[in-house]
């Protein structure tokens, strides 16, 4: 919205001076996933939701998605939760060779805030264990 001044007005000529005002402009604050020290060790990278704590809940979609580059050696997992109750059936994990991504998908059952974690091992590591890497929350509206 821009709003016009008028500042003077002598014989033919007119000062005007402009204000553009950026009230209507709206970017989300820069903001981050909750991130466990596991993350930055293995070399984790997110590609989508990028800059952002929150998932984005698509209109059209009954589905999330996360994207996450990983080191070849590094295996991802996933759940999502509502009232800290894991979601059944509710995520999907799997590794795009194309992109050389990890495409984790999370479908709520329900409206409402939910949690959408993602864990991570080290293939060759003794450990069979997965570990939380990263959370994410996401507001559901609507279904």
């Amino acid at each position: 919205m821009k709003n016009i001044q008028y500042l003077a007005q002598s014989s033919n000529k007119l000062a005007i001076k402009k204000k553009y005002c950026n009230d209507n402009i709206q970017s989300p604050p820069l903001s981050y996933p909750k991130t466990w020290e596991q993350f930055y060790d293995i070399g984790l990278e997110i590609e989508a939701p990028r800059n952002r704590s929150n998932a984005i809940w698509p209109e059209n979609v009954s589905y999330v998605e996360v994207l996450i580059r990983a080191p070849d050696d590094v295996q991802l997992t996933c759940e999502i939760k509502y009232n800290n109750v894991r979601v059944e059936n509710g995520s999907l994990a799997q590794y795009d060779n194309e992109k050389k991504l990890w495409q984790l998908l999370f479908a709520p059952e329900t409206t409402g805030l939910h949690e959408l974690i993602v864990y991570a091992r080290r293939v060759n590591d003794n450990q069979s264990s997965f570990n939380s890497v990263v959370k994410f929350n996401l507001d559901v509206n609507k279904l």
